[in-house]
């Protein structure tokens, strides 16, 4: 924070002199005063002349800065509680994971297992559906039903942990740190949890706005060449724009417009 501040006042200092370096200017190429003046009241203008111009400005740029000062303080505090937040969030991450099971199995061994049932309902569900084209958001989400019936829907308190550090990062972290923080959390993921993050991504058209937060942060980005991952389970994951309808009426005509949220 000092440094902050220190920087504030560096800068107020500099406009304050070159206000004054503009005005002496002004005040002496204008009434070409090449020589001081022994006249008391000369001086007196002069004075009245600075004190005049100088004041107000001085006063708005006073009560700028001193905003300038509260509001760092507060983003400040603000990201001193984000950290921390976000410190607590972080550590619970290894005990949710290893809460995720399926036939005895727990943690790492779990997401494995987990990823091959998944990957074998889809293909399962792809066959028994005669639709030309397919549809495979129907068959993905009940793909995804079939897992998470098996798991007990075990791995619930993980991914929504890891939506809530996602959505903390987006909505209070600093602009300038998103990325950063994205990054940490991203590394503590292995290639087979990220393909299982993916898969709950996918899982259901409710899960647009965690999906929409992974492509955001470029989440995934170590399983992009994945080539294990079916491309038409690829084609879903995209931004997906919820929409929200926008009511008006012009005399007796109702109109409706759907809007991207």
């Amino acid at each position: 924070m000092m440094k902050i501040l220190k920087q504030i006042f560096n800068i107020y200092t500099l406009i304050v002199i070159s206000i004054y370096s503009v005005l002496l200017y002004i005040y002496f190429n204008h009434f070409d005063s090449s020589k001081l003046s022994d006249d008391n009241d000369k001086w007196g203008t002069f004075g009245d002349f600075f004190g005049g111009t100088l004041s107000p400005i001085i006063g708005i740029l006073s009560i700028y800065l001193t905003y300038k000062i509260i509001y760092k303080q507060s983003e400040e505090s603000d990201q001193n509680e984000f950290k921390n937040m976000f410190q607590i969030l972080f550590q619970s991450l290894p005990e949710e994971k290893k809460e995720i099971s399926i036939n005895k199995l727990v943690g790492d061994k779990a997401i494995l297992k987990l990823n091959s049932d998944f990957k074998l309902y889809f293909e399962i569900n792809s066959k028994k559906d005669s639709n030309i084209p397919k549809n495979h958001q129907k068959n993905i989400e009940n793909s995804f039903l079939s897992i998470k019936g098996d798991a007990k829907d075990s791995f619930g308190p993980f991914m929504k942990n890891l939506h809530n550090m996602l959505k903390f990062i987006d909505s209070y972290c600093a602009d300038n740190r998103k990325s950063d923080y994205a990054d940490l959390l991203r590394a503590q993921f292995n290639s087979h949890e990220l393909l299982f993050i993916f898969y709950n991504a996918i899982g259901s058209t409710k899960h647009s706005k965690f999906k929409n937060r992974l492509i955001k942060f470029d989440f995934l980005k170590d399983i992009k060449d994945d080539n294990s991952i079916d491309p038409d389970l690829r084609n879903l994951f995209k931004v997906k724009q919820s929409k929200y309808p926008i009511n008006f009426s012009v005399w007796k005509y109702h109109i409706r417009i759907e809007k991207n949220a």
